[in-house]
């Protein structure tokens, strides 16, 4: 139970996650399908943590970079669904 484990997860929704465990929570590398998004990057205690990318499977919409208890947190790149693209250097853009 407290060991750091690698595997796969689908919930009954269909959503998956696929990567590290530590202690029941996602933690470390892992990549999330949820709906039309993809979250590909690091986890921290069950939450997106630091860096990762999250990106539409069906518009190309993406936000690369920092994240802080499973939220943007405003140091990244955004890509929207038209290609224009968004620079932030903080919380709230």
């Amino acid at each position: 139970y407290g060991f750091e484990v690698v595997g796969i997860y689908t919930w009954p929704s269909g959503n998956t996650y696929e990567g590290y465990w530590s202690q029941g929570k996602r933690h470390g590398l892992g990549i999330e399908t949820k709906g039309r998004w993809v979250y590909r990057g690091e986890w921290t205690h069950g939450f997106k943590g630091r860096y990762g990318a999250r990106q539409s499977m069906s518009s190309g919409a993406k936000y690369e970079g920092t994240w802080n208890n499973g939220l943007q947190d405003g140091y990244g790149t955004e890509t929207y669904a038209d290609g224009g693209k968004g620079d932030s250097g903080g919380a709230g853009g």
